[in-house]
């Protein structure tokens, strides 16, 4: 027993918790790397799963039941950087998000570390391995994620005109898109980013040239859109929230959509107004 209790101390789980239960540690890492790879999918720019992050968060919460339970070999910068990868790559998938997102993953770990730390020092809170509180975690996810708000909003550029292609079946069309960084609209359940055009812009992609009042009244132009056995199934609706008032959007989910020669998860939806400026006839 002697050389047990002195084991213990250097493990860092002996002190103010005799015992680490398992489903504790699970679901606080868990839920740590859930967070994790919704900051670095938010500072990459790459699509919202919510469904993959879950699924790397129980990934990350299984490797820490691991760690704690293995040898030192579990808890080495050697096996935890490649099982990173293996995380990311279940939450971004191994496309071109992949990198990005890896990338970004490894700075916000970092971040959320820091400012566990760093605030578990101010406050008194514990912020070891294990020993992290809901709490602490839960605050300082809210200050990273206000960090990065005020980090894209400094330094990244606030709009650009990119082309960007939709295919449905054999119906396709390019628009012209405004991609604004401050634009918001996304999906609430999928996570996906939601492109917005008028139904002229969309009429390629709709089957059907719409006058243009048709979408000013969304659960009419639900129900004339749904008489295509091709939209049908694909048919949706976004609520949004504007400076002159809000409402909902008919959206539609195409096969594909490529922005700027590159794949993104995206819906379109058909805006009540028309969406034109100087160069472009679509927001994303």
């Amino acid at each position: 027993m002697d050389a047990l209790t002195t084991f213990l101390p250097r493990t860092g789980y002996h002190g103010p918790m005799d015992v680490i239960y398992a489903d504790e540690l699970v679901a606080v890492n868990a839920l740590a790397d859930y967070l994790l790879v919704c900051l670095a999918a938010r500072a990459a720019e790459v699509p919202m799963r919510r469904g993959r992050f879950a699924l790397a968060g129980l990934l990350g919460g299984g490797y820490a039941l691991a760690a704690a339970a293995g040898g030192p070999a579990l808890r080495s910068l050697w096996l935890a950087l490649p099982f990173s990868a293996v995380l990311c790559a279940a939450a971004f998938g191994a496309g071109r998000g992949f990198f990005r997102g890896w990338a970004a993953f490894l700075a916000m770990s970092a971040l959320l570390s820091g400012a566990i730390l760093a605030l578990g020092r101010l406050t008194g809170a514990p912020g070891a391995a294990g020993h992290v509180s809901l709490r602490l975690l839960g605050g300082c996810f809210v200050l990273c994620r206000a960090g990065l708000g005020l980090w894209r909003a400094r330094f990244r550029p606030g709009e650009r005109i990119v082309p960007v292609e939709l295919a449905l079946g054999r119906r396709q069309v390019t628009l012209s898109a405004l991609r604004d960084t401050g634009n918001r609209l996304f999906d609430p359940i999928t996570g996906s980013a939601v492109l917005v055009a008028d139904a002229e812009a969309l009429s390629p992609l709709l089957g059907t040239a719409l006058p243009p009042e048709a979408a000013e009244d969304s659960a009419a132009l639900f129900r004339q859109l749904a008489q295509d056995p091709l939209l049908a199934p694909r048919l949706g609706l976004v609520p949004y929230r504007a400076v002159g008032g809000g409402g909902v959007m008919v959206t539609l989910r195409p096969d594909c959509v490529t922005a700027d020669g590159g794949p993104v998860r995206a819906l379109a939806a058909v805006s009540p107004t028309p969406v034109r400026g100087d160069g472009y006839n679509a927001i994303l």
